[in-house]
């Protein structure tokens, strides 16, 4: 089907470069995509007329975060259809000194906002364009998030994963993943749980050119066993935000851009130790930015094509189905979501019903009309494969 443009008639600007997953359904299958207003830094949230949409409408305005640059926002849904937002306050529109990292929710039943709060706050005094946002929540309906704070160590201000959750009702202190106390820069965290409510986080450590993991200690992580799944990766933040899925038999799965700019995905298998990983697989192209979703253990990676700026998508399930375009034109910062399911590990559950078909909802932006949020989806029942002897492989 043709993409609909979210934001058709709004003349603002909009931006999901260092957003997270931001759309999300409810469990009556209506979309909705949280997205940043650039031209008045404030959080707004977008909803669909239908489950099949033909147009969106921005929601309680007059009650959105709305100050002084607010940005980069994440969004995950729970099984009441409330949808948890996190994203950042800077002090300055170049974003030389981030101060918070703020969290607001959303009731899909009377379309309001509420509860916007401080997670935590930092100074620091260093340009950065790496303060991207994530958050997940885990089957007790409880956020956890992963940002990028900041830590002055030895006179140096690092780049640095936090991350934080709202056990016990209220956010619990921030928990330093990797970067000041080690004299490391990371950036571009993404979160997901495990079947058993265990965070994980994906992020760049820039310093050692690595793609690294890490595995919280339990539910209400207070330490994180940290790994290298990749030691020669880019480290351009504006190309490589990875990114982190758990399929249906627990395996864990992250997906960023090597250093020659390929696609690489790579898995670890549910019960092997958390520094063991398999050999990163390719799909042979080059891209920019991917994002994953799981659909029982098929693995779907969405991005940008690196030369011609199309948006495509690739599915793995031991072999490469081979990259399928999407959308054609100059469009970047995609971001893909299963349509189905609260955002416990992304791998989706259909919801069932009459006319319910399993497919993934992504949203993208035009780079050229810089007004313009798209949302489309991918219908799975529609997606090809391989077959030898009658046999889908």
């Amino acid at each position: 089907m043709a993409a609909i443009n979210i934001t058709s008639g709004n003349t603002d600007n909009n931006d999901l470069f260092l957003s997270g997953r931001v759309v999300v359904r409810t469990s009556n299958g209506i979309p909705y995509v949280v997205i940043e207003n650039t031209s008045d830094k404030s959080i707004d949230v977008w909803k669909a007329d239908s489950t099949t949409p033909t147009s969106f409408a921005e929601q309680d305005s007059a009650n959105k975060p709305d100050a002084t640059d607010y940005e980069n926002p994440s969004a995950a849904i729970d099984s009441g259809d409330v949808i948890h937002i996190v994203y950042v306050h800077d002090d300055d529109a170049d974003m030389s000194s981030v101060q918070e990292v703020r969290y607001v929710t959303f009731d899909t039943s009377t379309d309001t906002f509420s509860g916007d709060e401080t997670v935590y706050a930092f100074t620091a005094n260093v340009a950065s364009s790496t303060t991207g946002t994530s958050i997940s929540v885990d089957s007790s309906d409880i956020p956890h998030i992963a940002a990028i704070e900041r830590i002055t160590n030895m006179g140096t201000t690092y780049d640095t994963v936090g991350y934080a959750n709202r056990v016990g009702g209220s956010w619990n202190s921030v928990v330093e993943v990797e970067g000041g106390t080690t004299e490391k820069v990371c950036f571009t965290p993404k979160i997901t749980l495990t079947d058993e409510d265990t965070p994980e986080i994906v992020y760049i450590n820039g310093t050692d050119s690595s793609v690294a993991v890490a595995l919280g200690n339990l539910n209400n992580a207070t330490s994180f066993t940290l790994h290298d799944v990749d030691t020669s990766v880019n480290t351009n933040a504006t190309t490589n935000t990875p990114s982190i899925v758990v399929d249906s038999s627990g395996d864990t799965w992250i997906a960023y851009i090597d250093l020659d700019l390929s696609v690489d995905i790579a898995q670890h298998q549910d019960g092997d130790g958390w520094t063991t990983w398999q050999t990163p697989v390719t799909n042979g192209n080059t891209g920019r930015n991917p994002t994953l979703v799981a659909n029982g253990t098929d693995i779907y990676v969405f991005y940008e094509e690196d030369t011609g700026e199309d948006i495509v998508y690739d599915k793995y399930t031991g072999s490469w189905l081979g990259e399928t375009v999407l959308e054609t034109g100059t469009y970047n910062n995609v971001k893909a979501k299963w349509a189905f399911s609260v955002d416990f590990d992304s791998s989706g559950t259909d919801r069932g019903g009459a006319g319910s078909r399993p497919e993934i909802d992504y949203v993208f932006q035009d780079e050229t009309a810089t007004t313009d949020i798209l949302w489309n989806k991918l219908d799975l029942l529609a997606v090809p494969t391989r077959t030898l002897l009658g046999v889908g492989l």
